[in-house]
């Protein structure tokens, strides 16, 4: 799986602190969409298998708002914002979900959480609520699992990542359900990232342009290639 991390990093005094956002953005494409041949969906039939697209998560660098309760396994963060452009069908986030509300919209990264044995790191956006009339909902599952003696190495700490290796992830799907009909969903690989950390006055202006990916450096932070 190919993986490019990358940051955009704005001179603001020397502080890193400075950076209070943190955008994520998805390389997508289709891997199956029930909605095809069925006459529902909406614009969502105009995503046929093989096109691709991103989707994005921007979250506010802020452990302060939702309080861990069990602090360095996992911290949860504002989501300021999403969205979703694959072939000419384009969604941004649900007003009065985003910014997140409560727990449950929010961004939970999840540090070797022991259940069962077992270990699991989670990047865990909660139920994901677009402003679209054709999605219900959508769901993005990137974690990975071990064991107590060798954990996965996917989430180190718990502040947001600066650095997502796909290939590590056990699970790589992004599922859109479809509001004519909970039963069908259009569901997407996801086979790249870019994160870009943004200071305040910029954050919800950068999201909105377009080109952010003639910005990439492949494996930089803030520093030469």
């Amino acid at each position: 799986m190919k993986l490019t991390t990358s940051v955009f990093c704005l001179a603001i005094g020397s502080s890193a602190a400075a950076q209070d956002s943190v955008l994520y953005e998805f390389d997508i494409r289709v891997t199956s969409n029930d909605t095809l041949g069925t006459g529902q969906g909406g614009e969502l039939l105009q995503l046929p298998v093989g096109a691709e697209g991103t989707f994005s998560i921007l979250a506010r660098n802020d452990d302060a708002v939702f309080p861990s309760s069990d602090p360095g396994v996992v911290q949860s963060y504002v989501i300021e914002s999403i969205g979703f452009s694959v072939n000419g069908v384009t969604a941004g986030g649900q007003a009065g979900v985003y910014p997140s509300q409560d727990i449950f919209s929010s961004l939970s990264i999840i540090d070797n959480l022991v259940f069962n044995e077992n270990a699991h790191d989670i990047f865990g956006p909660g139920l994901l609520r677009f402003d679209h009339p054709d999605i219900n909902h959508g769901t993005l599952a990137l974690g990975a699992s071990g064991t107590v003696a060798n954990p996965p190495s996917l989430i180190v700490g718990t502040d947001l990542p600066l650095d997502l290796d796909l290939s590590l992830s056990l699970n790589n799907r992004f599922t859109l359900n479809a509001a004519a009909d909970t039963d069908l969903d259009v569901v997407f690989e996801y086979f790249d990232v870019t994160i870009t950390q943004i200071p305040t006055p910029g954050a919800g202006a950068l999201l909105a342009l377009t080109g952010l990916a003639a910005m990439r450096r492949r494996r930089s932070m803030c520093g030469e290639v």
